[in-house]
């Protein structure tokens, strides 16, 4: 009990395996990659997870019917109570849209 407890409090790492929780993520046609991955336990049932996902381009709208669909699997699947998920812009679309000229005629 009090080793349970003190991993609680410390908010420890939980046996929530991230490598099959990052290829589950990476399963997802729109996801381009995914990093930054962290879980912790707050209770003794409870368990929380943040990440990083980097998305295909497209609009705002798409992009949180995806992250809500993936809440929703994650829960489902890995017993997850609270998933935070910080969608990112691919780099090297963006680079793209920057080095194009919008002055030439199209």
């Amino acid at each position: 009990v009090l080793k349970q407890a003190t991993q609680i409090l410390m908010q420890s790492n939980v046996v929530l395996n991230l490598d099959e929780v990052r290829s589950f993520v990476q399963t997802y046609p729109q996801v381009k990659g995914c990093h930054h991955f962290h879980a912790w336990q707050v209770d003794e049932k409870r368990v929380m997870l943040s990440f990083h996902v980097t998305l295909q381009d497209m609009l705002l709208s798409d992009a949180e019917l995806i992250i809500r669909d993936m809440r929703q699997n994650l829960a489902k699947k890995f017993d997850v109570h609270h998933v935070t998920i910080q969608p990112e812009v691919d780099h090297a679309d963006m680079q793209m849209i920057a080095d194009y000229d919008w002055n030439e005629e199209q």
